[in-house]
Formats: structure tokens, sequence, C-alpha cells
């Protein structure tokens, strides 16, 4: 495993701005998956729904990483970007676990498409931007499926899982329920100590994500922390922080090689993310499924959307914001 002497911020961004420029990553994680979701939206039918699972997939870990890039670069307008790579992400889900609700394998032949470790990443991420409103489903989901073992089947089970739904609860300040925490239990054992012994908490799991950012030689299962942005986004801690904030507690980070202070002093409000495509997918989800749940706030995307004032994949503004030069977009 990783330990604190391999981890260097500085080394993984720039391993990540270039994963970023590749220009057949570009091509496969950006420009391709663009095309494929703007040309199934543009179908007057979407039965065919299955085929945005990867592109979204794909879309959601490059947005993710070029927002983090640019963060981390010092450039606050990445934000959009990484919340954005969320909610393609938070998309992706959604749909792949619809279908599978809906495949008539038998639950002990089929593949779960969700990984504990990618939905809690997605619940951190959403709960450190304030967007915890747009999980609430994949939360109430997940809560059930850690009960059942019907959630991730066939995966390694995390205790980034249960630790995110405790930050849920206690920021909608909803009972705790008992749960083994892992490396995580000395936060919430600690959560009214003194500042001191609840940055020492914080500390320990800090310790543990950057155990968990690469495999370890041989290894068959993929850590929490393996995937984009959340090599150097550590939602969890930055989630962590945003409820203490939130509840009018100490918010004080540990001096750690992991955190940032651009992922632990967060802005008080996220920039809009201004977005049609958004909009689009709830219409096209509601078609495929009548009866699912779409209150993501794709009604506020929607409402943005109709002012006219629209970025991203799709919008007026993207070949002005995107020139296919990355590096040229990041010094901007």
């Amino acid at each position: 495993m990783a330990s604190n002497a391999e981890w260097d911020l500085n080394k993984l961004v720039r391993e990540m701005w270039e994963w970023c420029k590749d220009p057949e990553v570009v091509e496969t994680k950006r420009t391709r998956p663009i095309q494929e979701i703007r040309a199934f939206l543009a179908q007057k039918t979407h039965d065919d729904i299955y085929r945005l699972v990867f592109p979204l997939q794909w879309l959601g870990m490059w947005e993710g990483a070029y927002g983090a890039a640019l963060i981390l670069g010092g450039k606050d307008e990445g934000w959009v970007s990484l919340n954005k790579g969320l909610l393609f992400q938070v998309w992706h889900m959604r749909i792949a676990l619809r279908l599978y609700d809906l495949n008539p394998i038998p639950p002990e032949r089929k593949v779960f498409p969700v990984s504990q470790a990618q939905a809690a990443n997605a619940i951190a991420h959403a709960i450190a931007a304030g967007f915890e409103g747009e999980i609430g489903w994949l939360a109430a989901r997940m809560k059930s499926g850690l009960k059942d073992g019907s959630f991730g089947r066939g995966l390694p089970a995390t205790p980034l899982a249960p630790y995110v739904l405790t930050l849920l609860d206690l920021l909608r300040m909803e009972p705790i329920e008992e749960t083994a925490l892992g490396p995580y239990q000395g936060i919430i054992e600690s959560w009214t100590a003194d500042p001191v012994t609840f940055m020492e908490a914080l500390g320990a799991a800090c310790d543990y994500h950057v155990s968990r950012f690469r495999a370890a030689e041989g290894a068959t299962e993929e850590p929490e922390f393996a995937d984009y942005p959340y090599v150097v986004f550590p939602a969890e801690i930055s989630a962590t922080l945003r409820v203490r904030a939130a509840l009018d507690m100490s918010a004080a980070a540990p001096d750690h090689p992991l955190l940032s202070p651009r992922f632990t002093d967060l802005p008080a409000g996220m920039p809009p993310i201004r977005d049609a495509v958004f909009a689009h997918l709830a219409r096209a989800a509601k078609e495929a499924f009548p009866d699912i749940d779409a209150d993501i706030s794709a009604a506020g995307a929607a409402n943005e959307a109709a002012t006219g004032n629209v970025a991203g994949p799709g919008g007026p503004e993207e070949g002005k914001k995107r020139t296919g030069n990355i590096a040229a977009e990041a010094e901007a």
C-alpha cells in the first residue's frame, strides 16, 4: 500500500493534468462521449437509454479531473467542471442502477454496475459541494443495500460507504445508526470533543486515504480513491469539514500532505452549472423510465437553460470555452 511518504500531491496533479491533455484520452473520455450524448438526446425516442451509461461515466471522470486540476492550479472556475463531472457520474449511476433493477436476469447472475466506493465518493462530493439534494435517492438506495447486501454485490466492501451516509445523517440532523466505520470511527467518536482531538482523528482518516489511492502490487481489488478526481480531491474529508461548518462546529483542517487549502477552505457558494444537457437527461430518463424519481434538480438546470445562458456540452459557449488546447485554456 501507498504511504504518506509516497504521497506527492504536485506529482499526482501533474499526472492527472497530463492524462487530461492526452489526445487519446480527450477523444475517448470527452469528445466522443459528448457526441454520443448529444446524438442520443437528439433522438425522438429514448428507449435505448442504456447507450448513455458509459459516455456519462467517462465524461464525468474527465470533467472531474479537469476541474480538480484547475482548482489546484489556483483557478476557481474549475469548480464548475469538477461539479459537472459529479452530475454526469450521478446520472451514470442513476441510469445504470435503474437498468439493473429492470433486468430480468436473477440477481446472483447479474454484475452490479456501481461499486460502493464509486457511489460513496459521489455522495461525499455532493455533500462537500452543497449538492446533497442531488444524491438523496442514491444515499437511500445505498443505505438499504448495505443492510441487506444488495448494493455493490461481488465488490469489496469499504468503510467509506457507511461513513458518508453517517455524514449525511449528521448534516440532516437525523439519528445516527451504530455501524462499523473502520478508520473513520475516530471522527465520529471525537465529533464533540475538543478541536485538537478531532483533528487527530481527521488526520488518521487522511492517512487512510493516502494508503488507498493506488493498488498494492499484485492486489486484485481497486482502492476507494484510485479514480479521478478523487485521487487528489479528498471528497470525504472536504465533506466532513463542510458538515462541521454547517453545524457551526470547528472546521479546522489538520496539517497533512493530502490536504490542499483549495479543498479544505471551500467556497461558501458554488458557481451555478448552466447546462441544458442535464434538463434533457431528466426528460429522456422520464421517458425511458416513467416512474423514475426525477427530482435530481433537473428542474433547476432547466430553469438555467431557459435563460439562454447555457454552457457546457452542446451549449453555445462550448466552442469559446473549450478550444481543444487544454494547456492554453488553463492559462487563459
